[in-house]
């Protein structure tokens, strides 16, 4: 994992009797990615999609996780199968639904109306009108009518409880007098959204009267009680219809939801190996549509393999007794980007995916994640440092591990977390050593061994917890977090610095070795590790306690006057220093362009040579004031967060009496895991991950890569419920 995997160009030959077979090993076998060297679309491709869009019709979210091997043909056979009966099954769904609705409203206008008539004039015959209409209308209607017919009208508004209804629906009986009321009764409530039991032919001026009058024979018709009873039997028997196509349809969803993963999975088999043969070049075009135009035809392409993975795949390609296939290694041609490999478990997973989200690295160079298994946890254990919230991030980490398979995929928006639990896992206990080291737990000082404060001697581990009570215990402490910050920083750009000059020296760029990275070092190492070197002296021999802060100002701005001296020889060690620093400037941005243009005689691009050397040197002569600040936010975050910590167990379980603690610890509880574990623990991951990918990385790391992508059938989480 340390530099990525050793990759082989392959020139490949593909006989077309023998393509898809081919494709089917390489996709299992998962060891080559084929460079994209032709781009026009196989036309193949498209009834793919076809078969994708009628999957994505069904819309299942809840299927078997169970998968039977199966080949396209029977897998868009079963599809269109089911798509064609889906789609015949809704329709008549949907259509005995609507004429269920309207059977329950005649059924429900025609009791209504029986029991009006029955109330009214016990059989008599009476000119109305019987109407269903939305509730929401309902008082609107009833005031058109009104309007409508110069409150010539009674209305009786009846609620009705539907069990098909899509809405609300209210019962109308509109008793009116003469036929020409009763057609305009008719107009306002259809025309108002209604529905009229028994309806006339407005147009037809010249055979109203008649109709009207055989209107009001059929609802004294329809309102008898063996017609509601016969309306009643057809609802039902229409009800039984809709229950059994339901029921079908239900039936069909279960099968779509027991071979769904296998469908799914013989789709995405079919659209890689097309897509893998879109990227070879042919002899002529192909369809696929028949067996017999691919006789005759030959494919040529180039893919990476991982070196040690080339013997096993020429091996494998020897399949089915033929020899249409066949694979040899080529030179990488010039300017071709290698795609970088690394094998990862399911512990550096999590640090591989942090850095390739900053950019994947490119190939053969040094590996960051390694390296950030440690030093992510450090960063962020030196803001987060609190014995009791490390035992709390360590309890839930330790859970997350121990139950991944049960949560797996369950967990929602959370999953990002259970993807992390390794890196949540090691920044725990990175919080309880900091946490210890600064005596901290919950706010409160830790007493692991006897006080050392007055006796003169040095106390075996961490802080002396008497220093938490002391007058001057925030200066102490802060000055030491500062200056532990500085520390910090300094062992991890000087690893960075490393690493560049590992990655230089592997690649052979000796140019870039002698006027770069050489002066780079040696000017950070002295400018960062002087100060580093001072602040443990003053810790280990001083006496007088000069101060830092006027010794490296005065050593830049007065570097020939040495006023209080820390050791022997101090002055000409620091005028050593500012020397190399400032010829190291020089050799930085003159070096390297005077070097290709005069020693290799490359001139051409001299004017970019020139500004790219001076970008870097800017860029390097800033950073090391602004890179070498930015790690004083280890020591601004864990001053936050202990005061943030002390200040709300003060306000809570510090104070009051034992009633108040056990009415106010819900609380304090709460604003732990939210406010202390959530949002500080939020804070100082961010900032640990800045601190990485921007100082640490900024020393060495070059990017630009790309991930190896070989050939595979095998389907992600997030790939099948994407589908």
């Amino acid at each position: 994992m340390l530099r990525s995997e050793e990759m082989d160009s392959l020139a490949i030959f593909v006989d077309g009797r023998d393509i898809r077979s081919t494709f089917d090993v390489l996709g299992n076998s998962k060891m080559i990615q084929i460079k994209k060297l032709n781009k026009f679309e196989n036309v193949s491709l498209k009834n793919i999609e076809r078969v994708e869009q009628m999957m994505a019709y069904l819309k299942i979210k809840n299927f078997e996780d169970k998968t039977i091997e199966m080949n396209f043909k029977t897998a868009r056979e079963e599809i269109i199968d089911i798509y064609r009966k889906m789609v015949e099954l809704s329709h008549n769904e949907k259509s005995i639904f609507i004429h269920r609705q309207e059977k329950e409203e005649e059924y429900v206008m025609a009791k209504e109306a029986y029991v009006f008539v029955e109330e009214i004039n016990r059989g008599k015959n009476i000119n109305f009108v019987t109407a269903i209409v939305d509730d929401d209308k309902k008082f609107l209607i009833k005031k058109v009518l009104k309007t409508a017919l110069k409150r010539n009208c009674y209305v009786k508004l009846v609620d009705v409880e539907m069990k098909y209804a899509v809405k609300n629906k209210s019962v109308m009986i509109i008793y009116v007098y003469g036929e020409e009321a009763t057609l305009r009764v008719v107009d306002v409530i259809n025309t108002m959204g209604g529905k009229v039991m028994q309806e006339c032919d407005r147009n037809d001026k010249e055979n109203k009267n008649e109709q009207i009058k055989e209107s009001n024979k059929n609802v004294n018709n329809v309102i008898s009680v063996e017609n509601i009873l016969e309306l009643k039997e057809e609802l039902r028997e229409i009800n039984m219809q809709h229950k059994g196509i339901k029921a079908e349809i239900k039936n069909l969803r279960l099968i779509v939801k027991k071979q769904y993963k296998s469908w799914l999975l013989a789709i995405y088999k079919e659209r890689k190996i097309y897509e893998g043969i879109n990227c070879l070049k042919s002899n002529k075009p192909v369809s696929f549509d028949s067996a017999e135009e691919i006789k005759d035809v030959f494919y040529t392409g180039e893919a990476w393999v991982k070196t040690k993975e080339y013997e096993r795949l020429k091996n494998q390609s020897k399949f089915a007794g033929t020899k249409r296939f066949y694979c040899e290694k080529i030179k990488v041609k010039e300017n071709e980007k290698i795609p970088t490999a690394f094998e990862t478990n399911f512990f550096t997973e999590a640090f591989q995916n942090i850095t390739n989200v900053f950019g994947v690295p490119k190939y053969r160079e040094i590996n960051p994640a390694i390296f950030m298994i440690f030093t992510f946890p450090v960063m962020f254990g030196a803001m987060f440092g609190d014995v009791f919230h490390g035992i709390i991030l360590f309890i839930i980490s330790s859970y997350m591990i121990s139950k991944y398979d049960k949560l797996n995929h369950k967990c929602g928006v959370l999953q990002i977390l259970l993807n992390g639990r390794f890196i949540i896992f090691l920044c725990s206990l990175s919080s309880l050593y900091f946490g210890l080291l600064y005596g901290d737990f919950a706010g409160m000082p830790i007493k692991l061994f006897k006080s050392q404060f007055e006796t003169g001697y040095t106390y075996p581990f961490g802080i002396d917890p008497t220093w938490h009570h002391a007058e001057n215990s925030m200066t102490f402490t802060n000055s030491l977090k500062m200056k532990m910050s500085l520390i910090l920083g300094f062992v991890h750009m000087t690893i960075g610095s490393t690493i560049d000059i590992i990655n230089v020296l592997y690649e052979k760029d000796y140019i870039t070795y002698y006027f770069v990275s050489l002066p780079q070092f040696f000017a950070f190492t002295l400018f960062l590790g002087y100060l580093v070197f001072l602040c443990v002296y003053k810790w280990l021999v001083t006496i007088d306690h000069p101060s830092l802060v006027e010794t490296l100002i005065g050593m830049y701005t007065d570097p020939f006057n040495m006023e209080n001296q820390m050791y022997k020889g101090q002055l000409y060690v620091q005028l050593f220093i500012v020397f190399v620093i400032l010829v190291s400037v020089p050799i930085m941005f003159f070096g390297k362009p005077l070097y290709i243009m005069y020693v290799k005689n490359k001139k051409e691009n001299a004017l970019d040579l020139w500004i790219n050397s001076g970008i870097h040197t800017i860029e390097f002569g800033l950073g090391l004031i602004s890179n070498t600040s930015s790690y004083l936010r280890l020591w601004a975050v864990s001053l936050a967060h202990v005061q943030l910590t002390s200040v709300l167990h003060q306000f809570t379980l510090g104070s009051g009496g034992l009633w108040y603690k056990i009415c106010i610890f819900p609380v304090y509880a709460l604003a732990t895991l939210l406010l202390l574990i959530g949002l500080e623990g939020l804070s100082s991951c961010l900032h640990a991950l800045r601190l990485n990918w921007i100082e640490f990385f900024g020393k060495f790391y070059r990017g630009g890569g790309e991930c190896f992508e070989p050939i595979s059938f095998e389907l992600t989480h997030e790939e099948i419920y994407d589908e």
